[in-house]
C-alpha cells in the first residue's frame, strides 16, 4: 500500500510485569503438571475473554501447550499471530488492549481455586 509501512517488530520493557507475574506464579502450589496445565487453561479462558474481536482470528489463535527443560515442565501461553503485540500494547493510533497480561494476571490472582 502506497504511504505505508509494515513495523516488523516491536520492543517492549515489560520485565516488571514478568518479575511479577514469575513472584506470583512462585508462591502458588503447583504440585503438579495436571496443576500447571490448569493454570495454563484458565489464563487461556481469561485471554479469549479480554480479547478484542473482529474476525475472531486473534481469540482463536490463543493456546496453551506443555513443555519440559532441565527445570521441568513448563507452559507457554498466548498467540503467535504477528497482530497480537500491538493490539496488546497499542500503537500510535490505537489504544493498548492488554489481553494477555491481563488474563495471565488474573489466573495467577485466582490460583487453583
Amino acid at each position: 500500500m502506497a504511504g505505508q509501512q509494515r513495523i516488523s517488530s516491536v520492543d517492549v520493557d515489560d520485565r516488571d510485569f514478568v518479575a511479577g507475574l514469575q513472584r506470583a506464579v512462585g508462591q502458588l502450589k503447583l504440585e503438579t503438571e495436571a496443576d500447571l496445565l490448569t493454570l495454563g487453561h484458565r489464563a487461556v479462558r481469561n485471554m479469549r475473554q479480554l480479547c478484542p474481536v473482529d474476525t475472531g482470528r486473534l481469540r482463536n489463535s490463543i493456546g496453551v501447550t506443555v513443555g519440559h527443560d532441565s527445570r521441568g515442565p513448563y507452559i507457554d501461553v498466548g498467540t503467535d499471530l504477528d497482530y497480537a503485540p500491538p493490539v496488546e500494547y497499542g500503537t500510535s493510533v490505537m489504544a493498548a488492549q492488554p489481553f494477555v497480561r491481563t488474563g495471565l494476571a488474573e489466573a495467577v490472582r485466582a490460583g487453583l481455586r
